[in-house]
């Protein structure tokens, strides 16, 4: 092993070529999904107007938590900061940058008819009276019952059709302010769920949005940002990666993980390695997990008793009687805090996999994978049509000047 000034080098088996790889975990993923897509995606450079709620969310979430991490030890406790980070989440999401720019474009996000949501963005059961007035004003719509029917009805169209943009632009619109709303409200419960019940967890962050890369003898390179590392209160150093989930992890999910595996074996080479600016052992891993489900705290409101039951009415005895009185409910946002142990062993065969595609890549390998063409994120592939040869003219291709509505 050796060192060229701050980048680490390992030795890997490759085919004599001069070109240069650069690939993440992302990348890597893509790859082993189909190698076609990797193509497109990577060399072509190709991309479809629609973006993923998922991804545009996220963002703005984590821009919102990287803040608190970032005052997470002199302003711990100042009730200003919970105030602070959801501000920046309403303003992520309100306008991003678009990806898809090589200009620094930004995109509006609260009507955009280019954001695909999922079913579960939207929660019919957070909007009081005053933000059906919003719907009323922005949308038109005078009967929230209605609108909810609509959307119910147009199910099938919206997430199991295989052309969104074939659905007309002003239903989209109305379909994508609905989620916008709901994930508006959402946002600020799982930041504070994040603030109450993940930040406790840590007695100090370390490093926060670490770009980390190792490269091969050939200057090839696998590089990622490690989302953060923190010191636990029992003295363990953990790389930690926040996590937007519809649906709660597995308890496995953190040593299983390739991503995990891949930035902790990056960091503990570093760790080893004279001269590196990287000296502290990553001893575990960890997800952070804010599941965007929304659920409901029950109390009465006649004798304030707390219920997770599914009665409609007070269930709580009273003297031998059923209260009866009705609930008052309050949405609220679970979290995760999964911690694992991630071996040197599964490291370095994450590693080895690395350098298998980096290989192919240098190849030119990127056969076509059919049965990823409807099983990408529960819909079709996004080259589909491109990739069979029929053509699709809504693919842009990255920094053309016309590259996506906004």
């Amino acid at each position: 092993m050796k060192k060229l000034g701050q980048v680490l080098r390992i030795d890997w088996v490759h085919l004599e070529t001069k070109k240069i790889i650069k690939i993440s975990n992302s990348g890597i993923n893509r790859y082993n999904g189909c190698p076609a897509s990797y193509k497109y995606h990577y060399l072509d450079r190709l991309r479809s107007p629609v973006r993923s709620s998922a991804l545009l969310f996220g963002s703005a979430v984590d821009a919102a938590c990287n803040h608190l991490l970032e005052n997470h030890g002199d302003r711990r406790s100042d009730p200003k900061l919970l105030e602070e980070a959801i501000l920046i989440f309403k303003s992520k999401w309100e306008q991003q940058l678009d990806q898809n720019s090589s200009t620094g474009e930004v995109i509006d996000l609260p009507k955009n008819p280019y954001i695909k949501y999922f079913k579960n963005d939207y929660d019919h059961s957070l909007f009081s009276e005053d933000i059906l007035d919003v719907f009323e004003e922005q949308l038109g719509v005078t009967d929230s019952e209605l609108y909810l029917k609509w959307r119910e009805e147009n199910f099938e169209k919206y997430y199991k059709g295989k052309s969104f943009l074939g659905i007309p632009e002003e239903e989209r619109i109305s379909y994508n302010y609905g989620s916008w709303l709901s994930l508006s409200k959402k946002g600020p419960m799982m930041i504070e769920a994040y603030f109450n019940n993940i930040l406790p967890q840590f007695k100090s962050i370390l490093t926060l949005q670490r770009q980390i890369e190792v490269v091969d003898d050939k200057d090839n390179v696998v590089q990622g940002i490690a989302e953060f590392v923190a010191e636990l209160h029992d003295g363990r150093v953990c790389l930690v990666d926040n996590k937007t989930a519809s649906s709660p992890y597995s308890e496995d999910s953190v040593r299983n993980s390739q991503q995990l595996a891949l930035y902790k074996q990056i960091l503990n080479i570093q760790a080893r390695t004279e001269g590196a600016d990287w000296k502290i052992p990553i001893d575990c891993a960890a997800y952070a997990v804010m599941i965007k489900k929304t659920e409901q705290n029950k109390t009465c409101s006649a004798c304030g008793f707390n219920s997770a039951s599914s009665h409609k009415t007070c269930n709580n005895t009273i003297n031998g009687s059923r209260c009866g009185g009705e609930w008052k409910l309050s949405p609220f946002h679970s979290t995760q805090f999964i911690i694992d142990n991630i071996t040197e062993e599964f490291g370095n065969a994450v590693l080895e996999n690395a350098s298998t595609v980096i290989s192919c890549v240098e190849k030119s390998a990127f056969p076509k994978n059919f049965e990823r063409c409807y099983n990408v994120f529960g819909g079709a592939c996004e080259f589909l049509e491109h990739c069979r040869g029929k053509g699709d003219s809504t693919l842009i291709k990255l920094g053309d000047s016309n590259n996506g509505k906004k």
